[in-house]
């Protein structure tokens, strides 16, 4: 790109420097109000990382010796997205389902090569440790906006995650409808930076001092090198909603404090921004962050803990005598384990000085069951243990504990919806690319035939698609649980139907079964276990009494008679041990029942 200097740039007239001033000065507002959200995040975030993080400085300055924040934290970003999602594309019309097929490989294609799933897990993780997460989508090298994250080949989709300490907009706006700008700082070297705005841009170390006194997350572990940092600019990009047009700047002003590029926006509506936050709070801009509400029972968890580890570190058993057994003291002092001594019988008595104080340690029981059920039930969730005495009423309970991230996981679903709304975008609108991919021949499993997706492929408007998330894409999916599911497939309809099967001329795969499980379990030795039968199935079954005019029948009993049995399983429920473990602790005596739940 031709370098030009800042003057130049100002002498094309497109922002007046009155004006731009105005523009600084809503930055730097907005930029400071963030700054109380931003704290917060960062006293959180050291509670995540524990004590043990880094340096003495990086992480939380009093112990954590039950991390709960980094539990539930941990387990609901399982629970919201476990791998990267797959796009969806409708159309109202029948006639451009084909179309709207290619379009989805395409954009899935896409997705993939972006590594979409990496962003959109930052971005979860960042929305349940502070209000928001943000990630910004554009093309690099395009005229929308730099990429603010990792570089990527110039004219490549990016999706990178903004951290909170660089983003800033319009805070003074009543609802997100009304907010007039967004935007976040950026640095990049300054040779490139001289490049393609000229050698007026001047030098500086990004992060070395924050001209409006906010506490970066990132320097938790990484600090700051001001006198050994290589020569870097710090930057922002604004994009104007009303105007729709971004501007780059020198974030730390300086002599040539001017507006460095202005450019019509060129992308997607909403400037290619995507805001997630799950709890919002009513007439304020910012959301309210989960880990917030769980941080208070975290802490006095971790002090009970603490009080109660310090108690059984200071408690001791000594052996008390009178002055008078001295002696006799001294010979069972000296005595090794095992050897016989002369003393007076009683002469020593052992004495237990101090002792964890039963009282803090039911109330510190009572706030871990506390925070379980206020975080969703995290045993259940985390699979961290049976929550009730049978397996059923595990799952009953289950789908209850799901039912509270119902609407989180309905949030995310619709940021996730909208982020590869942006890619799609961004695919369907470039003049040049064409995309190739396979594509399975409809009523012909098995046969594929080469696609290429290219601008003439592309029919009708973009905005008659609709774009969303395919159903349970980003839910965890092991081989484990596929196979799982494909037992329980076989045990509760392919079973079941056999009859069915059978009168409508159909019949169970049981080779390519067995492949699957092969497949699944990584047992390839399973192959070895299944010949064909001598003379084919047909003759194989005839022996068994299964054919009918030359047809494979399978042998089933005509009656049939099914048998429920209720195993119970020894101990209790880990919320039933809690409770029962409390009443012990507070002089309260078990009965028969209760003993042998508690292992007694």
């Amino acid at each position: 790109m031709e370098s030009t200097t800042v003057e130049t740039k100002r002498a094309k007239g497109k922002m007046g420097l009155d004006e731009y001033r105005v523009w600084r000065t809503r930055v730097r507002r907005a930029n400071t109000q963030i700054d109380p959200f931003r704290e917060v995040y960062v006293r959180i975030n050291k509670q995540y990382v524990g004590t043990h993080y880094g340096d003495a400085t990086n992480g939380s300055d009093t112990p954590v010796p039950v991390d709960w924040i980094r539990l539930a934290v941990n387990i609901h970003r399982r629970v919201l997205i476990a791998q990267g999602p797959q796009a969806y594309i409708t159309h109202d019309n029948p006639d451009m389902k084909a179309a709207a097929d290619d379009c989805q490989h395409a954009v899935n294609l896409q997705l993939l090569k972006m590594k979409i799933g990496a962003p959109l897990k930052g971005t979860a993780l960042a929305a349940l440790l502070s209000p928001l997460g943000v990630v910004h989508v554009g093309l690099d090298g395009g005229s929308e906006a730099p990429n603010p994250g990792e570089p990527v080949d110039p004219g490549e989709l990016y999706c990178e995650r903004i951290a909170l300490e660089d983003l800033f907009f319009d805070m003074d706006a009543k609802s997100w409808a009304e907010i007039e700008f967004i935007g976040y700082w950026f640095d990049m070297p300054l040779d490139e930076a001289r490049e393609r705005w000229g050698k007026g841009v001047e030098a500086d170390t990004p992060r070395a001092s924050d001209e409006d006194g906010a506490a970066p997350a990132t320097q938790i572990s990484r600090g700051t090198d001001t006198q050994n940092a290589p020569e870097r600019v710090a930057l922002g990009y604004l994009w104007l909603r009303k105007e729709n047009k971004s501007i780059i700047f020198p974030r730390y002003g300086g002599q040539n404090d001017a507006p460095l590029e202005e450019k019509p926006y060129k992308g997607p509506q909403g400037g290619g921004f995507h805001f997630l936050g799950f709890w919002d709070v009513l007439d304020q801009l910012m959301p309210l962050p989960p880990a917030s509400t769980w941080i208070n029972l975290h802490d006095v968890g971790n002090n009970l803990y603490t009080k109660l580890a310090r108690q059984a570190q200071n408690a001791k058993q000594v052996g008390v005598f009178a002055g008078a057994d001295l002696a006799d003291a001294q010979r069972v002092n000296d005595a090794k384990d095992g050897e016989t001594v002369h003393a007076k019988a009683g002469a020593i008595e052992n004495e237990k000085i101090g002792a964890v104080d039963q009282v803090c340690f039911a109330f510190f029981i009572q706030a871990k069951n506390l925070f379980y059920e206020l975080a969703g039930n995290l045993g259940l969730l985390g699979g961290l243990g049976p929550q009730s005495p049978t397996a059923t009423q595990d799952e009953m309970l289950a789908g209850t504990a799901s039912a509270q991230l119902d609407d989180m996981k309905s949030t995310f679903t619709a940021f996730v919806a909208g982020v590869m709304r942006d890619v799609a975008w961004w695919v369907w609108t470039d003049p040049t690319a064409e995309v190739k991919f396979y594509k399975t021949v409809k009523g012909a499993p098995g046969i594929s035939i080469p696609v290429t997706w290219g601008p003439e492929q592309r029919k009708g408007d973009f905005e008659e698609y609709r774009v969303s998330v395919v159903p349970f894409s980003m839910d965890e999916d092991t081989p484990k649980q596929r196979m799982a599911r494909l037992r329980r497939f076989v045990q509760q309809d392919m079973i079941p139907l056999a009859g069915l099967m059978q009168a409508a001329g159909l019949r169970f795969n049981l080779k390519a079964y067995l492949a699957d499980v092969a497949d699944l379990e990584h047992l390839p030795q399973v192959e070895k276990y299944v010949i064909e039968a001598q003379g084919g199935p047909g003759q194989e079954a005839e022996a068994q009494g299964g054919m009918d005019g030359g047809r494979y029948q399978p042998t089933m009993p005509r009656n049939t008679t099914r048998t429920e049995v209720r195993v119970g399983r020894p101990g209790a429920p880990q919320q039933t041990q809690d409770a029962l473990m409390m009443q012990t602790l507070l002089g309260g005596k078990l009965n028969a029942d209760q003993a042998p739940q508690m292992g007694m």
